[in-house]
């Protein structure tokens, strides 16, 4: 038997591809591409963001964007001196740098500004639109301090400050409704200003605010006090006025201790002599003697 013969009858194993081989040679050129492609994308994003970060570099050095002007309005001098000293804005920088929301929060730290409103106009200038706090009256607390017309305390008075406003007591700096307090004694002023003579801006020396809510109204040009509150606060003076001319009519006024407006139908008045209650004058009686 020929060895050819032989040959053919034995089986021979023969090596042949594995099948997992070709997906995963496709998996690979497949990954491969992608991270290609990917790459490509990373690059081309980061050219853009060197891009822009070289252009905005350039602008912000620029001398055509620097800041050459700022307008300060609302305020006299000093303030606008102090404004920029506390924002620390300073000519020359770029005014793409400057922060508005930033600037505005430094400013209105200030004691004497309520509010800020900036505004970029370019190429050089900075707009401020400044309001000045303006002092309706004096709190009592530890130290004097201003309360503007909203009744919120804005600065402590310091020698050589205006002193020339009602005086507002009764109110501590840690009562949980000190707010509410000065709120009202704020209203209170607001409902007197357009008056003249007695009870007028210029007469009230001052409101003592009570604990029931409401307030002591004291007058500079009669010796009489007030107790009302902030509530039908027209209504109130309409009738105030007419029991206090019918008390000057009758001759009662310089008696009189404190004329309680508390009362939907009348007033309380208390005399000085005594110190109870002795009268109560309704509205219609108050009225009738005019």
């Amino acid at each position: 038997m020929s060895k050819k013969t032989l040959l053919s009858k034995q089986s021979v194993a023969r090596n042949r591809p594995e099948k997992g081989r070709p997906l995963l040679r496709e998996m690979f050129r497949f990954l491969t591409s992608v991270s290609f492609k990917v790459l490509i994308l990373i690059a081309g994003m980061a050219s853009v963001s060197f891009m822009f970060i070289y252009l905005y570099k350039c602008l912000i050095n620029s001398p055509y964007l620097r800041l050459e002007y700022i307008q300060i309005s609302g305020t006299d001098e000093v303030i606008k001196n102090e404004l920029i000293e506390i924002s620390g804005l300073n000519e020359g920088v770029s005014l793409l740098t400057i922060n508005p929301n930033r600037i505005k929060v430094k400013m209105e730290q200030h004691p004497w500004v309520r509010t800020v409103q900036l505004e970029k106009r370019f190429p050089h200038t900075l707009i401020v639109k400044a309001e000045k706090e303006s002092p309706r009256a004096l709190v009592v607390f530890d130290s004097l301090c201003y309360m503007n017309r909203w009744g919120t305390v804005f600065k402590e008075v310091e020698q050589g400050d205006d002193v020339d406003y009602p005086v507002i007591t009764g109110v501590s700096k840690v009562d949980d409704d000190a707010g509410k307090k000065l709120a009202m004694a704020a209203a209170i002023l607001d409902g007197f200003e357009s008056e003249t003579g007695w009870l007028s801006l210029d007469d009230i020396s001052e409101i003592h605010v009570n604990d029931g809510g409401d307030a002591l109204i004291y007058s500079m040009s009669m010796p009489v006090a007030v107790r009302m509150g902030a509530d039908n606060l027209e209504k109130g003076k309409s009738r105030l006025k007419k029991l206090v001319a019918h008390l000057k009519g009758s001759n009662m006024i310089d008696t009189i201790k404190v004329i309680d407006m508390n009362y939907l139908d009348g007033a309380v008045v208390s005399f000085k002599k005594q110190d109870s209650l002795i009268s109560s004058l309704a509205e219609g009686e108050a009225t009738a003697g005019l």
